[in-house]
């Protein structure tokens, strides 16, 4: 994480528990691990959170998304759960990491699940895992658009069915079209 982040207040507790919690970081690089411990010990299950941020400019809905795979691969940002982190951590967290925003969480949209092939680092061993990923829909606070390179390719902002169009999977979509219909409802109250 770049530079020093202001967890809301309902997050600090759990937040200086995450980050104090002991071996969390490769004793060797000091950098911390790409595949937190609880994903390693589950019989190849990983569980993920993420959200749809969104805002209103002028009467429009935007949504934030990010890019993998060299640009190529549409979607929201997510990334996996760490010790001691409630899943609204997660995806508050990861939506910030990977795009520089922040938002309140209004809500747990759905969960998706998907299986997908890991490598481990320097060892070539290869398994499948299957991912549970638990998305939130968040409304935007602050921060500026900025996409981590060691995350992502690219994040922007785009109007929310021009996103619901570019999206890449199709389990990802279903969860921007009921954040499209929450929203609406919202917005009606």
């Amino acid at each position: 994480m770049q530079g020093a982040y202001e967890w809301p207040v309902s997050l600090r507790f759990f937040v200086t528990l995450r980050m104090t919690n002991a071996g969390r970081k490769d004793m060797t690089s000091g950098k911390l691990s790409p595949t937190p411990r609880k994903a390693e010990g589950h019989g190849g299950r990983h569980i993920s959170a993420g959200g749809v941020l969104y805002r209103r400019v002028e009467g429009d809905v935007e949504v934030v998304l990010i890019a993998v795979k060299n640009g190529k691969i549409w979607g929201l940002p997510k990334g996996l759960q760490e010790d001691h982190e409630s899943l609204a951590l997660t995806a508050h967290r990861e939506v910030e990491e990977e795009t520089g925003l922040s938002g309140r969480i209004i809500e747990k949209l759905g969960r998706i699940g998907y299986f997908y092939t890991w490598t481990g680092e320097g060892t070539g061993e290869t398994r499948k895992v299957f991912k549970n990923v638990y998305f939130f829909l968040m409304e935007y606070t602050h921060g500026e658009l900025r996409p981590d390179p060691a995350e992502v390719d690219d994040a922007r902002w785009f109007l929310i069915d021009e996103a619901i169009s570019l999206m890449s999977y199709d389990d990802e979509r279903d969860i921007i079209i009921k954040a499209k219909e929450r929203i609406e409802e919202i917005g009606r109250e």
